[in-house]
């Protein structure tokens, strides 16, 4: 994935992080699905891994800790209103049936 020098000149926890997301990515299963909710499963799935490994960034990341923890907040802003919305529209088309 990371050729020796890049390797040796990334942090060994940010190795470690970026070594974990990629088998975790693995036992994903990818869909090929035209289906937007199969889709979006798979998404989020391949989200969650990497939030996890944004938490651990954050973590030991101290110098930059407040900058990525304000993108961290924005971004799960915009996640939770996508969600609502998504809950909106699931609940919308139920009352229509």
């Amino acid at each position: 994935m990371y050729s020796a020098s890049v390797r040796n000149s990334t942090p060994k926890y940010l190795q470690e992080i970026n070594s974990r997301v990629s088998m975790k990515l693995k036992k994903v299963k990818r869909t090929c699905s035209e289906i937007l909710e199969t889709r979006q499963l798979y998404e989020d799935q391949v989200l969650e891994i990497y939030q996890e490994a944004f938490n651990e960034l954050i973590q030991y990341s101290v110098t930059y800790s407040s900058t990525l923890i304000n993108i961290k907040q924005a971004y799960d802003s915009a996640l939770q209103i996508r969600d609502e919305r998504i809950s909106q529209f699931i609940t919308q088309d139920l009352f229509k049936q």
